[in-house]
């Protein structure tokens, strides 16, 4: 099953007019996600047309029903058990050290 949920981004554009043409400014921007839902010991490929990553779900026993890990295996073979909640967010240097790490699995 596949769900998809909106999120906002931010690009980085120019004014045509107004008080400071030329000038940048944020515009917000909409995109949808595709989530996958994840049975335990199902093994899915993402993105599906090209199989960057396969990823295996496995029941674990936490505070929060219905709880999961996961194994990430790259192209190159190389696995990643993850266990909690990911996200990209605190200080920039610490998104850009954990971007460089996943392309560097890739």
């Amino acid at each position: 099953m596949m769900i998809f949920l909106r999120y906002t981004y931010h690009v980085k554009e120019k004014r045509s007019g107004g008080y400071f043409p030329g000038s940048l400014y944020k515009k917000k921007k909409y995109r949808d996600r595709k989530i996958n839902i994840i049975n335990p010991n199902d093994i899915i490929e993402i993105p599906e047309e090209r199989g960057i990553f396969r990823v295996k779900g496995y029941s674990v026993d936490h505070s929060m029903p219905e709880a999961m890990a996961f194994e990430v295996i790259t192209k190159k073979g190389k696995k990643t058990l993850y266990t909690d909640d990911i996200g990209f967010y605190g200080h920039k240097h610490e998104k850009s050290n954990s971007m460089n790490y996943f392309l560097s699995i890739m």
